[in-house]
């Protein structure tokens, strides 16, 4: 285990991937929301 590593355990298979699915779209919801704001302001 590194520095910064993300380590998750569940209990069932289905929320470990809807865990995985919410880590992985949180920064890619925030950065489409700033390229919407920023397409907006054009």
């Amino acid at each position: 285990v590194k520095n910064r590593d993300v380590i998750y355990a569940s209990r069932h298979p289905s929320v470990d991937f809807s865990k995985f699915i919410n880590i992985v779209a949180s920064p890619v919801g925030i950065v489409a929301a700033a390229t919407t704001v920023t397409n907006n302001m054009k």
